[in-house]
């Protein structure tokens, strides 16, 4: 099982002023007989101030439409974002005529983290699949 986290913590620094850092995680759990263990820790620390000055990579629309629409070539026609809580779900239709779910995280700092990419099959269930837009370029 894999969960998602964020975490924000006090951190004191060399001339005593304490600050908020912030942080995000993918956590693996196992399960071994009864018992649940975490398997995996995937920690990444948030640059909190700047993120407004990155530009399209912390937005999931402009992620979809750049990575998956302009590299990829696969965004036809991409929906209204349906947003709930800090969970984002971009729905488009693809060039291919499929449709396409992509899950986004929102952090406390407003950037959005892609979490799973979902192709609908033909019996309208929703797949787990993995694009990787690096490969389009």
């Amino acid at each position: 099982m894999k969960y998602f986290a964020e975490i924000e913590t006090i951190k004191g620094t060399e001339d005593n002023v304490s600050n908020f850092t912030y942080y995000y995680a993918f956590i693996e759990i196992s399960k071994e007989g009864n018992l649940y263990k975490i398997y995996d820790v995937k920690l990444f620390g948030e640059d909190f101030l700047c993120v407004p000055y990155h530009g399209w990579s912390h937005n999931a629309e402009f992620v979809v439409d750049i990575k998956y629409g302009d590299w990829c070539k696969l965004v036809k026609e991409r929906y209204p974002t349906k947003q709930k809580g800090y969970v984002k779900n971009i729905y488009f239709k693809g060039t291919d005529g499929n449709d396409y779910k992509f899950v986004f995280f929102q952090l406390t700092n407003d950037t959005d983290i892609e979490i799973a990419q979902y192709k609908k099959d033909e019996k309208g269930n929703w797949n787990l699949i993995k694009i990787d837009p690096g490969k389009c370029l």
